[in-house]
């Protein structure tokens, strides 16, 4: 999927590491999904792997691994020529290992 998302051009991959579960979202259940003036998932949707059937936060949810660690660091750097960039850091002393781990 990484590959997928540089070769369509994004600049960066961004790793949020403030939410390793989210909150249960009643609203969003309700919603459900829709691409209303959205191309976001258009090859995805073309091969019919989009599941309307549960909600926004549902659906992301199987893209967020709990155990992502440190160690993960190296591996995600490796896989891309994209910029890996921490989303959510929440105090100074994993800002400390973000920055020797060249983030």
């Amino acid at each position: 999927y990484v590959k997928k998302l540089e070769d369509a051009g994004v600049k960066a991959l961004f790793v949020t590491v403030d939410a390793p579960q989210l909150g249960r979202r009643e609203k969003d259940m309700r919603n459900k999904f829709t691409q209303q003036g959205s191309d976001v998932q258009g090859d995805d949707e073309d091969a019919g792997e989009v599941d309307r059937s549960q909600g926004a936060t549902r659906a992301i949810s199987s893209y967020i691994d709990p155990g992502l660690c440190w160690e993960d660091v190296p591996w995600l750097k490796s896989i891309t020529k994209m910029k890996v960039l921490l989303k959510g850091v929440q105090c100074a002393e994993d800002a400390v290992m973000a920055y020797k781990a060249g983030l």
